[in-house]
């Protein structure tokens, strides 16, 4: 829990922060452009495309930063093979993250069963492969709930219900809010 007192050093906040680098335009400049500033500012991880993998390991080799790949994304709509082979294809890449956007479709229609064997497949590939998984959930799409739920209480539903099929992190996402923070940097 944030406290304002808690001190944190320059490092120890880098550490928490994955540098995503997902515009659906991004060049392969811009790709390395990216893992510079992610290396040079010792982040986390780098969050990037699955084509955009090996490339990405190459560039962060040796500086602390790990790779990870989403995974379905940006709606989480490919089947749950896909987004199997995607996270195998990943990791064999070097991906030692996974970024997972879970079905908003079937969890706004309640089909948890669907969703959880879709978390529990891409878990257990990535698993396998040494990989850590953060599911993401993607409260844009359920700001008025689904399901006959509250967004609140969707997020309650769902987000248990994910750890226990093997989820590593949830991460839920607030794109506004994204947008909001980045403006704001620009006017910085």
């Amino acid at each position: 829990m944030f406290s304002p007192n808690m001190k944190y050093t320059y490092e120890q906040l880098a550490k928490m922060i994955d540098h995503s680098l997902l515009h659906p335009t991004m060049t392969d400049q811009e790709l390395e452009d990216g893992c510079k500033v992610a290396a040079k500012y010792g982040v986390a991880s780098v969050c990037i495309k699955p084509y955009a993998v090996k490339r990405a390991v190459e560039l962060l080799k040796s500086s602390g930063v790990f790779v990870g790949a989403v995974i379905g994304f940006p709606h989480g709509n490919s089947t749950t093979e896909s987004k199997r082979y995607e996270t195998e294809l990943a990791c064999k890449d070097g991906a030692v993250e996974i970024d997972m956007v879970i079905n908003i479709g079937k969890a706004l229609s309640s089909d948890w069963d669907y969703v959880e064997r879709d978390v529990k497949s891409v878990c257990a590939e990535a698993h396998q492969r040494g990989a850590k998984v953060k599911v993401i959930f993607e409260n844009d799409y359920l700001t008025k709930g689904g399901a006959g739920l509250s967004s609140r209480c969707l997020q309650e539903k769902a987000l248990p219900n994910l750890r226990a099929r093997g989820a590593d992190w949830v991460k839920t996402v607030h794109r506004l809010r994204i947008r909001e923070a980045a403006r704001r940097q620009l006017q910085l």
